[in-house]
């Protein structure tokens, strides 16, 4: 049962047998450990390629608006006294800076990815360990 407000799952095990239900409850505990492990390293890795992909592709977009300032400044030297050409050369500094802000991003957000990729946190937390209860379950009360 999901309890809505608070995103908590309680599992339940009724058997004619305390002990039983017990040691399913544990088993079926003890079963999602490595699940939830493989499935939050895999989530992590696909971040992490993700982020990388993105950052070679950002790079490269850095790079090209880099060679484009570069070249229009080598082919203005004297562009401040033009106004059509300042209004380019503050557009294409205005790109650079763009694309720099976004490289510095997703290069912290890739190395985040890498330390989540190989972080062991669990997708779920145990808030209370079965036990065997103290009076019996009546099923269908």
């Amino acid at each position: 049962m999901v309890m809505p407000r608070t995103g908590t799952v309680r599992l339940s095990v009724t058997t004619p047998y305390a002990a039983l239900a017990l040691r399913v409850n544990q088993r079926l505990l003890e079963a999602a450990e490595p699940v939830q492990s493989r499935q939050r390293q895999s989530q992590a890795a696909a971040e992490r390629r993700f982020t990388e992909q993105r950052l070679d592709e950002v790079k490269q977009e850095l790079s090209h608006a880099e060679d484009k300032l570069q070249a229009f400044l080598q082919r203005n030297r004297d562009y401040r006294d033009s106004p059509q050409l300042s209004f380019e050369q503050d557009r294409l500094a205005r790109e650079v800076a763009r694309q720099q802000q976004l490289y510095t991003s997703l290069s912290q957000a890739y190395e985040q990815a890498k330390i989540e990729e190989v972080r062991d946190t669990p997708v779920f937390t145990v808030v209370e360990r079965p036990d065997l209860p103290i009076r019996p379950d009546h099923v269908g009360s």
